[in-house]
């Protein structure tokens, strides 16, 4: 009689299969996902430059408006900068006292006076002053403002 000798596997040497759900990602997945995260990375960065550039940009400009409007009050103020007649001769001596602070040291500010008389002859009840305000902040950027002042 032959006799068959069948061998049971042993359980601990094989492992079960493991579904299809509960492999990982592959690695095509994982590239994917780093690049979509990288091109998203890029753009809040870039977004976030160009506001922060922005924002330096308008705080100076708002700092130069700021200025310019004291600078112009102090000039139209009579207690401050009484009217002067610059006929016959323009008086290099008559400029405004602006008596405005700036942000800081860096920031400039000059004022240059034209007289107008509205005609050939000067009146110096009639004439205008014509004054240019100018404001310079620290990068280089020229700010200007002119102030009509009449007798």
């Amino acid at each position: 009689m032959a006799s068959s000798i069948r061998c049971k596997p042993d359980v601990a040497r094989t492992s079960p299969r493991v579904a299809a759900d509960d492999t990982g990602f592959t690695l095509v997945e994982v590239v994917v996902s780093i690049v979509i995260f990288g091109l998203t990375a890029t753009a809040l960065l870039g977004a976030i430059l160009t506001m922060l550039t922005s924002s330096s940009s308008h705080r100076e400009q708002s700092n130069a408006n700021s200025v310019l409007a004291s600078a112009a009050e102090s000039i139209a103020d009579p207690s401050r900068n009484a009217y002067q007649p610059l006929c016959p001769a323009p008086s290099p001596a008559y400029l405004p006292a602006l008596g405005v602070t700036t942000p800081s040291a860096a920031w400039t500010i000059d004022a240059a006076i034209i007289a107008w008389d509205g005609g050939a002859a000067c009146i110096p009840s009639v004439a205008l002053h014509t004054i240019t305000v100018t404001v310079t902040a620290p990068s280089g950027t020229i700010y200007r403002l002119e102030v009509v002042k009449r007798p």
